[in-house]
């Protein structure tokens, strides 16, 4: 079905691991991963700056929807394992 998008296994992986949710910035960057796309990242720093919509004394509690650790392990080894380059 075309209009359906599979679910990179990678992802599924990373949700065993935590009871948080993944954020749409790594699912997507196992999407494009999985379908063999070269990425260059911008702006990834896994929540070292605070934003508008999230309060960051939330995220410092560990009470944010997301595991930005385990966000920033996954991700700075896909990079490393695709030759990608992440610029921060």
């Amino acid at each position: 079905d075309i209009n359906r998008v599979e679910v990179p296994i990678t992802t599924i992986e990373l949700i065993a691991h935590t009871t948080k949710r993944p954020t749409t910035g790594l699912t997507t960057l196992l999407y494009l991963e999985n379908i063999g796309v070269k990425c260059n990242l911008f702006g990834f720093d896994f929540k070292a700056t605070p934003t508008f919509y999230n309060s960051e004394a939330q995220e410092k509690r560990g009470n944010g929807p997301h595991d930005f650790e385990l966000e920033k392990r996954v991700i700075n080894r896909t990079v490393k394992q695709n030759g990608w380059k992440m610029y921060t």
